[in-house]
């Protein structure tokens, strides 16, 4: 059986009635999209697009690694192929949600702490997971829309390992060498940018913002 498509149904059925917070939108059309995008990825494997359209499920509906191999034991993939988009969903897995107790910014070190050692097939799909959220904030207040863009804006400087060698300007990344993926960093530099574009009194850097590989 297409262990794509298994996980596809799987999805729907762990995001049924789940809505996107500021559009009202299924829940599912995130995982869909992110999907489609590792899929359209010349690095993306069955697997990845597998874990992208499950990449939510264990953070926000309980399910666990076991039960997503488990679900996916029977599809060409096979018992290896499926502990492996098990693997990576849960690296894609924030681990913050186990201290619900912790302030936000706790919240958020711990996160970038974790994507900063997780596996580049992870790396990948978290860059096309939070693009995608980042594209997606049309209806956010402008306060929250700037606090995700600075905590994105870490986010992306701990996945990439770019430490000293990312340019900042007023929370913009300027420029950067590509660790990951240059296609994806890109395009989450872009969304970020895009984001702080309409912001009141924020300028855009879009034309200067560049990744070169390493």
């Amino acid at each position: 059986m297409n262990p794509i498509l298994l996980a596809a149904k799987a999805a729907a059925v762990f995001h049924e009635g789940q809505t996107r917070k500021y559009d009202g939108s299924p829940y599912i059309v995130h995982p869909g999209r992110v999907a489609a995008r590792i899929s359209m990825h010349p690095r993306g494997t069955e697997a990845m697009v597998c874990a992208a359209w499950l990449h939510d499920v264990i953070e926000d509906c309980g399910a666990s690694s076991e039960g997503i191999a488990n679900a996916l034991a029977d599809s060409t993939l096979g018992l290896p192929g499926a502990q492996e988009v098990a693997r990576l969903v849960t690296e894609l897995t924030n681990p913050s949600k186990k201290f619900p107790d912790f302030c936000r910014a706790d919240k958020k070190a711990l996160d970038r702490k974790h994507f900063m050692s997780v596996s580049m097939e992870a790396k990948m799909i978290k860059l096309a997971d939070r693009t995608d959220n980042l594209r997606d904030l049309a209806g956010a207040p402008d306060d929250f829309a700037l606090m995700y863009f600075n905590e994105s804006a870490m986010l992306f400087t701990a996945m990439t390992g770019c430490g000293t060698e990312l340019r900042t300007h007023d929370c913009d990344i300027i420029s950067w060498t590509s660790t990951v993926d240059q296609e994806l960093e890109q395009e989450f530099a872009d969304a970020l940018d895009a984001l702080k574009s309409r912001m009141p009194g924020s300028s855009a850097t879009t034309s200067s913002m560049t990744a070169t590989n390493r």
